[in-house]
C-alpha cells in the first residue's frame, strides 16, 4: 500500500485562478432613481418641508394681504446599520497550494451584499410604515402605507373580478394616479422626472408577452419590445427589475414612483477593516455600513399588486 499521499502538481487547484463570483445581485438599481442625502447625521435624519401655498384672489383696491403662516410637514428617514466579518485560518493560506487568500474576492463579495442591503431598505422605505411628524416640534408618529395609493390586484380584469398580474392598463392606472398627484407630466416636463416601475421577473414578462407591447402595430419603428427601452418608451415609465419585491401567497407588492417622492440617506458609507488577529494569527475582513430610506411625500408613490400565478393575454 503505497504512503506517499502527495497530490501530484497537475491535479492541484490553482485556487487563485479559479475564484469567482457566483450568479447575484451586485449593484442596488434603485439608487440611480431616488433622492439621495450623502451626509445623514444622527439616530434620524429630518427632511423638512413646506406644504403648497396657494394665492388669495384681490378683490378691492388697497387690500391688505393677509399673514399665514407656512405649513410644514416633517419626515424622518432612520438609520438601518449593516455589519459583517469575514475570517480564515492562518493556515488557510499553504492549504491553497501557496496560493493567496481570496482577500479581495471576499471583499467584493461583502460589496455586493451591501448594495443589496441598501437596495432592501429603499423597498421598505417606499413601502413600509414611516416615520413622520409636525414640522413645529420633534414629535413623531407612525404612518403606514396609504390605502388610496394602492392598485388592486383585479386592476385591469374584465369586469374588474378576478386577479390580474401585471397587464398594461394596471401600470397605467397608477401612471394616472401620478398625473392627478401632479406627481408627473409628460416625460420632457420641465421639473417632473419620469416614473420608475420596480418589477419582479413574472410581471416584466407579462407585461412583455402582452399585444401592445409585442404588436409592431403599437410600436413605432422595427425595434421589438424585447430591446432596451422599448418597454419603456410603451408605458412612459422607467422599468427596474428586482427580485427584492415583497411576494406573499404569490401575489408580489410592485412600485410605482417618482424621483422627489423617495430620500434615501447614507450615514456611513460601505467601508472595510483588514487587520490580522492577534490570537488566532488569521486574518480577518470587517466591513460596516448605514443607510436609511423614506417616503419624502404620500403623493407620487404607489404600490401595484400582482398574481404571479396568472398570464395577461
Amino acid at each position: 500500500m503505497p504512503t506517499d499521499m502527495t497530490v501530484p502538481d497537475h491535479y492541484q487547484i490553482k485556487y487563485a485562478d479559479t475564484f469567482e463570483s457566483r450568479l447575484q445581485q451586485k449593484v442596488n438599481r434603485l439608487a440611480p432613481f431616488v433622492t439621495v442625502k450623502p451626509d445623514a447625521k444622527g439616530k434620524v435624519c429630518f427632511l423638512d418641508q413646506i406644504q403648497p401655498i396657494d394665492l388669495d384672489q384681490k378683490t378691492s383696491r388697497h387690500e391688505k394681504s393677509q399673514l399665514t403662516e407656512p405649513d410644514t410637514l416633517r419626515r424622518a428617514m432612520v438609520a438601518k446599520t449593516f455589519h459583517k466579518m469575514i475570517g480564515f485560518d492562518e493556515d488557510d493560506e499553504f492549504k491553497l497550494n501557496s496560493q493567496s487568500v481570496p482577500m479581495p474576492e471576499t471583499a467584493m463579495q461583502l460589496m455586493y451584499g451591501a448594495q443589496r442591503a441598501m437596495e432592501k431598505v429603499v423597498i421598505d422605505g417606499i413601502s413600509g410604515v414611516n416615520q413622520v411628524g409636525n414640522g413645529a416640534n420633534d414629535l413623531l408618529t407612525t404612518e403606514t402605507f396609504p390605502n388610496a395609493n394602492e392598485i388592486a390586484v383585479t386592476e385591469g380584469s374584465a369586469g374588474g373580478g378576478t386577479n390580474t398580474n401585471m397587464p398594461i392598463d394596471k401600470v397605467m392606472a397608477a401612471i394616472e394616479k401620478l398625473m392627478v398627484d401632479e406627481a408627473f407630466g409628460q416625460a420632457n416636463d420641465d421639473g417632473l422626472e419620469m416614473p420608475c416601475l420596480a418589477l419582479g421577473p413574472s410581471q416584466l414578462v407579462d407585461l412583455i408577452r402582452q399585444t401592445k407591447a409585442s404588436s409592431k402595430d403599437y410600436q413605432p419603428g422595427d425595434n421589438l419590445a424585447l430591446f432596451t427601452g422599448r418597454l419603456e418608451q410603451i408605458l412612459g415609465c422607467k422599468i427596474l427589475l428586482t427580485n427584492q419585491l415583497e411576494v406573499a401567497s404569490n401575489i408580489r407588492t410592485c412600485l410605482a414612483w417618482v424621483k422627489p417622492s423617495v430620500g434615501f440617506g447614507l450615514w456611513k458609507n460601505y467601508s472595510t477593516h483588514l487587520w490580522v488577529d492577534e490570537e488566532t494569527g488569521g486574518p480577518r475582513l470587517r466591513v460596516h455600513m448605514a443607510c436609511g430610506a423614506a417616503r419624502r411625500d404620500t403623493k407620487g408613490v404607489f404600490k401595484l399588486f400582482a398574481d404571479e400565478t396568472k398570464k395577461s393575454a
